[in-house]
C-alpha cells in the first residue's frame, strides 16, 4: 500500500508523518498523534477532509488533556466543521441509485465515521472551558464569545467580559474585540462608546475587520462624526469582507456622485449581497430600479428583489409583485404576481394583502374568488391600509363575498372617510343622499361629499356638480354645479371638460360664451373624448366659437367617427360624398354610411338604402335597398316609410 503524507507548514497540527503512523499512534492513545491525526481530517492535509473522523481523533486528544486540541474540537463542534466534498456526495448519490446497499458498504470503508458532523453547542462549550481553563489564550477568547452569546451555556456578561479580559492580556485580538463589543453596546456595562475605543483600536491594528467596521460606526454616528477618520477603517473592514462595512462603505461612496466611486460601490454592494447581506441586496435592487447613480435596469433589478425576497423580505416580494404586474424588469405574467403579492400578504405587507385582494376579487391571474378577496382586504385594513376601508364597504354593499349588508358597509366607509379618504367620504354621501341604510335624504351626505371635493378627489366634484345640477334651479345651484364641474375640468377629468363645453355653450343659459364652449371642447378631444370631437367638428362647420374652417371640420369627425360615434360617421360620409373640407370620394362615403347604418342611426340606414336603390353613387342593388329602408322605416323614419309604399 502507498504510504501517505501530509506536508504543510508547521504549527497547523500535523508535522511530516507519515499519515498511518499518526494513526497507530492515535489508536494506542497518543494525544500528539490523535490531535496531528484530527487536524489532518479538519483540514484535508493528506485525507479527504471529514468532519466525524476530524471530531473522533480531537476527541481522544482532548480527553488527553491536550489543550489545543480542546479548543479545536471546540471550533469543531460550534459549527465549522468542513463539508463533505461534493465530489463524494455526487458519487454516493449516483452509487446508491444503481447499487444501495453496494454504495452504503463502499461509503462506510471511506468514511467510517460518517460524512457530515451536526454542530453541537453544549459540547463545543464544555471543551472550550476547558482549554480556557487550562491557560490556551483563544480558548479564553472564544468562552467569552459562547458567554456573551449564551452559545451551549447560560448568557453571562460578567463571565464573557471576565475570559476577554484574560485573553486580552495575552495579545488575543478577538478578546479586544469582544470587550470592545460589549462596552460599545453595554451589555452587563453602561454603553460607552469612548471606553470602547482603546479595545478595538487594538484589535483593528492586528487585523480585526469587524472591529475596524465598529470604530467605523462609532466615528460616523457619534456627536461630532468624522467621515475622514471612519473611511480607512471602513475600507479595512470591507477589506475583510464584513458585510455591514461593505455596504456602509458602498453608501459613502455613492454620495460622492464620482463614476469610479459610484462603479466601487456597485462592486461593494455585491460583495456584500453574496454574502445574503440582506440591506446590500434591497439597496441594489433600489439603486437599479430608480437609476441616478446608474443607468436603471429593471431586470437587474428584478434579479436583487427576487435575491431579498428569497430572503424572507416582505416589501422585495411585492415589489416583484409589481414589477410582474405591470411587466417592468419580468415578464407581464398575472399569475406570478399573485404569487408574489401572496407571498408578501402572508409576511404581513397590508399593501400586498390589498392587491392580492383585488386580484382574487377580480379574478386576474387566479380563479376569482371573493370570499378570499374580502379576507386579505380585512388582512389590509388590520394593517390600516385605508383604501382597504374602502373596498370592504363596497364589498358590504353589493353583497360580493358576502351577503349584502348596508350597516356593514356604512361603517367600513365611515372608518375610512374618519381616516380622511375622500372616495370614502364620497360612497358614504351617496348612501346618505340616496336613503341607503340611513332613512330620509339628510344634509350630512351633502357635507361629505362637498369635504371629498375640497380635498380634491375628482370623481367627488363630478358628484357634486351633478347633485347641484338636479337638485334644483336656482342661480346658487347653478353657479355651483358649474364651480365644480370647472374645478374637475381644471384638475384634467375629460368628461367634465366635455360638461364645461355643453354649459358654456351659447343657448344653455348658465354662462354662454362661445369661445371658451370650444376651448372646452377642443382639450377634451385632444384628450381622446370622440363626443368632444364630434362638437368641436360641429363647431368648425357652423363657425361659432372657431373659425369655420371644414378641412378641420373633416379631420374631427374622422377622430370620432372612428371612434365608433354613429352621427360623425353619418356627417363624415355627407361632406365625403360632397367633397366639402375634403376630396370627394363616393366609395369612402359609401363606407361611412354603412358603419352608421349598422350603428343604429335611422338616417345613415335610409340614405344609404336611397343610394343603392337610385344607383347614383355605387350599383343599384334593389334587394340590399330594401333591406335598409325597411330598418330606417322600422325606426320610424318618414322618408324611408314613404319610398317603400
Amino acid at each position: 500500500m502507498r504510504t501517505l503524507f501530509a506536508r504543510w507548514t508547521p504549527g497547523t497540527g500535523v508535522r511530516t508523518r507519515p499519515i498511518l503512523r499518526l494513526r497507530a499512534g492515535a489508536e494506542r492513545g497518543d494525544p500528539a498523534a490523535a490531535f496531528d491525526l484530527g487536524s489532518a481530517y479538519l483540514h484535508g492535509r493528506g485525507v479527504i477532509a471529514n468532519g466525524p473522523s476530524a471530531a473522533r481523533w480531537l476527541t481522544v486528544a482532548a480527553e488527553g488533556g491536550h489543550a489545543e486540541a480542546q479548543y479545536e474540537l471546540g471550533r469543531l463542534l460550534a459549527g465549522r466543521a468542513p463539508e463533505a466534498p461534493g465530489f463524494a456526495l455526487r458519487w454516493f448519490e449516483a452509487a446508491s441509485s444503481a447499487n444501495e446497499t453496494c454504495a452504503a458498504a463502499n461509503r462506510a470503508l471511506l468514511f467510517p465515521d460518517g460524512m457530515t458532523l451536526a454542530p453541537d453547542l453544549e459540547a463545543a462549550f464544555r471543551w472550550t472551558e476547558r482549554a480556557a481553563e487550562s491557560g490556551h489564550a483563544e480558548a479564553q477568547a472564544q468562552l467569552g464569545f459562547f458567554r456573551a452569546n449564551g452559545l451551549g451555556c447560560e448568557r453571562s456578561y460578567d463571565d464573557a467580559r471576565a475570559w476577554y479580559e484574560r485573553a486580552a492580556v495575552s495579545g488575543v485580538a478577538r478578546a479586544d474585540l469582544g470587550l470592545g463589543a460589549l462596552i460599545l453596546y453595554g451589555l452587563g456595562c453602561k454603553a460607552d462608546p469612548t471606553a470602547a475605543l482603546p479595545h478595538l483600536e487594538r484589535a483593528a491594528d492586528k487585523g480585526e475587520a469587524t472591529a475596524a467596521y465598529l470604530l467605523a460606526t462609532i466615528l460616523l454616528e457619534g456627536p461630532h462624526p468624522d467621515e475622514a477618520s471612519a473611511t480607512p477603517y471602513l475600507k479595512q473592514a470591507a477589506d475583510g469582507s464584513v458585510a455591514a462595512a461593505q455596504h456602509a462603505f458602498a453608501s459613502l461612496k455613492l454620495r460622492s456622485g464620482r463614476r469610479s466611486d459610484i462603479e466601487d460601490a456597485d462592486n461593494l454592494l455585491r460583495a456584500a449581497a453574496r454574502q445574503s447581506f440582506l440591506p446590500a441586496i434591497l439597496d441594489l435592487a433600489e439603486l437599479h430600479s430608480r437609476g441616478g447613480a446608474v443607468e436603471p435596469n429593471l431586470g437587474e433589478s428584478a434579479h436583487w428583489f427576487r435575491k431579498a425576497a428569497d430572503l424572507g423580505d416582505a416589501h422585495a416580494a411585492f415589489t416583484l409583485g409589481e414589477f410582474h404586474a405591470r411587466g417592468e424588469g419580468v415578464p407581464r405574467l398575472p399569475r406570478e404576481a399573485v404569487r408574489w403579492f401572496r407571498r408578501a400578504a402572508e409576511a404581513g405587507h397590508s399593501v400586498a394583502a390589498y392587491n392580492l385582494a383585488v386580484f382574487l376579487r377580480d379574478g386576474i391571474g387566479i380563479d376569482q374568488d371573493e370570499a378570499e378577496a374580502l379576507s386579505w382586504f380585512r388582512c389590509a385594513a388590520e394593517g390600516d391600509f385605508r383604501p382597504a376601508f374602502v373596498q370592504l364597504g363596497r364589498m358590504h354593499l353589493n353583497g360580493r363575498g358576502t351577503e349584502a349588508n348596508p350597516t356593514a358597509a356604512a361603517t367600513w366607509f365611515e372608518k375610512a372617510a374618519d381616516r380622511g379618504e375622500p372616495d370614502a367620504k364620497m360612497a358614504l354621501a351617496l348612501m346618505r343622499l340616496s336613503g341607503t341604510n340611513t332613512g330620509p335624504r339628510d344634509e350630512l351626505g351633502e357635507k361629505l361629499l362637498r369635504e371629498a371635493a375640497e380635498a380634491g378627489y375628482v370623481p367627488a366634484m363630478k358628484e357634486l356638480a351633478r347633485v347641484h345640477l338636479d337638485s334644483g334651479t336656482t342661480d346658487d345651484d347653478m353657479a355651483l354645479s358649474l364651480r365644480w364641474y370647472h374645478e374637475a375640468a381644471e384638475a384634467g377629468d375629460i368628461d367634465a371638460m366635455v360638461a364645461m363645453g355643453h354649459f358654456t355653450a351659447p343657448g344653455l343659459g348658465i354662462s354662454p360664451d362661445a369661445k371658451v364652449s370650444a376651448t372646452w371642447f377642443e382639450r377634451a378631444a385632444d384628450a381622446g373624448h370622440r363626443e368632444a370631437a364630434f362638437r368641436l367638428a360641429v363647431l368648425h362647420c357652423t363657425g361659432v366659437g372657431v373659425p369655420k374652417n371644414l378641412a378641420r371640420a373633416v379631420e374631427r369627425y374622422a377622430v370620432a367617427a372612428n371612434a365608433g360615434h354613429p352621427t360623425a360617421q353619418f356627417n363624415l360620409a355627407v361632406m365625403t360624398l360632397r367633397g366639402q373640407g375634403t376630396v370627394a370620394d363616393p366609395q369612402a362615403a359609401l363606407s361611412w354610411y354603412e358603419r352608421a347604418a349598422e350603428n343604429g342611426m335611422p338616417e345613415a340606414q335610409y340614405a344609404l338604402g336611397r343610394h343603392l336603390a337610385d344607383g347614383d353613387v355605387v350599383e343599384q342593388d334593389l334587394a340590399a335597398a330594401r333591406r335598409w329602408l325597411e330598418r330606417a322605416a322600422g325606426a320610424g323614419h318618414p322618408d324611408a316609410k314613404a319610398r317603400l309604399v
